[in-house]
């Protein structure tokens, strides 16, 4: 237990989860209610623990969980497929090379590329889920870490940004054409930027918002003034040409971002310098290009992960809670089961549905139907996963 919750605090180090401070004191309000027509079933559990897999629905009821890390520098290949409504889990063939902290994004037509992973891995495999088979790329131009991977409706896959491996952003914007199999180049990013957000907007743009600048060199161990910006763009992936946006009220980096059904952007938490977190949330208006600040997080937490709900609200799940002294506990994390929903419509918070346990960097899939959960920390690995069924 003790080894295991040192590894625990070595990865919330990488996440930004340890040593913080908080940035915000004011007395929580007390939330409505908003678990009606939700609630969180116990589904499959994995055959094997594993850290930071991807995982995407390739069918109704059916999960696909690729890649991971199992510890001691074994990065995985194999695969597994669980079924939401039976929990029944069954092996699927295995990628091509082996990676974790990868991400999965769905494609025209169906398949699911899944890209990157393991700082420094810069291929792309891509799953038909009609075959049951997977495809490796081995020339996708991705450089350094910390960049964006972002579905671009009706075309692909865009990359954008990242880290150069000396403590700076890059600007560079890649996007993966599906039905040529093929990459182009946009135009660079007015801001080289790591750790930002990259969200499809409802018209095919994609709005990228703040990041780190600078930071530490990882190379050199030459410790940098961290720069974290406010400044956001838009990148249109037909024409290949940004445009600069109305920037945020508060700098973040490592924050978590989704389009709400009203066709917003809420942006929520983050950091605003090496060790400060916030729970400050935003809204951005693609219609006036501007940014409205809106009711704060009822929890400051890291390492929390956002989706869309069908309907058009937010979910926040999971996460480390952070104390009004900046403390994280990662034996704390089971205790961390509320999730908290955003209203897209009041642009209020209210109560989510209670996990079945609560976890802390954990793999995430989104259908139409609900959203599927697996792995992380409870504090310790957990191999559980869960199914929020949304009527």
């Amino acid at each position: 237990m003790q080894g295991m919750t040192k590894l625990v605090l070595a990865l919330a180090l990488l996440w930004g989860l340890s040593g913080v401070s908080c940035q915000s004191q004011e007395p929580r309000q007390p939330l409505q209610d908003g678990t009606e027509g939700m609630s969180w079933i116990q589904s499959g559990e994995l055959p094997g623990i594993r850290y930071f897999p991807a995982a995407a629905f390739i069918s109704k009821d059916e999960v696909l969980v690729a890649g991971g890390y199992r510890g001691v520098d074994e990065d995985l290949r194999d695969s597994v497929v669980i079924n939401v409504a039976t929990g029944m889990t069954s092996a699927a063939p295995p990628m091509g090379q082996a990676r974790h902290f990868q991400y999965a994004c769905r494609l025209p037509g169906g398949s699911l590329a899944f890209v990157g992973g393991t700082v420094g891995r810069n291929s792309m495999e891509i799953f038909d889920p009609s075959k049951r088979e997977w495809k490796l790329q081995s020339e996708v131009p991705l450089r350094g870490e910390g960049f964006a991977v972002c579905e671009v409706p009706e075309i692909g896959v865009a990359i954008l940004g990242g880290g150069n491996g000396k403590g700076h952003g890059r600007t560079d914007a890649e996007i993966y054409h599906a039905q040529g199999d093929t990459w182009s180049s946009a135009a660079p990013m007015r801001t080289g930027r790591f750790g930002h957000s990259a969200t499809p907007l409802k018209d095919g743009r994609i709005l990228v918002v703040g990041g780190h600048t600078e930071d530490r060199d990882v190379v050199r161990h030459v410790l940098r003034e961290t720069r974290i910006t406010r400044d956001c763009e838009i990148l249109d992936p037909r024409r290949k040409e940004w445009t600069s946006v109305q920037s945020l009220n508060v700098r973040r980096s490592r924050h978590q971002a989704v389009l709400l059904g009203t066709g917003e952007v809420l942006v929520v938490g983050g950091y605003t310098s090496g060790s400060e977190v916030t729970d400050s949330c935003e809204v951005f208006s693609p219609q006036s290009s501007k940014w409205t600040v809106v009711e704060r997080l009822p929890q400051l937490r890291g390492s929390f992960l956002l989706s869309q709900l069908p309907g058009g609200d937010a979910l926040l799940i999971g996460g480390i809670e952070v104390n009004e002294k900046g403390e994280s506990s990662p034996e704390d994390i089971d205790e961390v089961r509320h999730t908290y929903r955003f209203m897209a419509a009041s642009k209020t918070w209210a109560r989510g549905p209670k996990l079945h346990r609560g976890r802390a960097l954990f793999s995430m899939a989104v259908s139409e139907s609900g959203i599927f959960i697996v792995g992380g920390f409870a504090p310790t690995p957990t191999t559980s996963s869960e199914f929020l069924r949304v009527r």
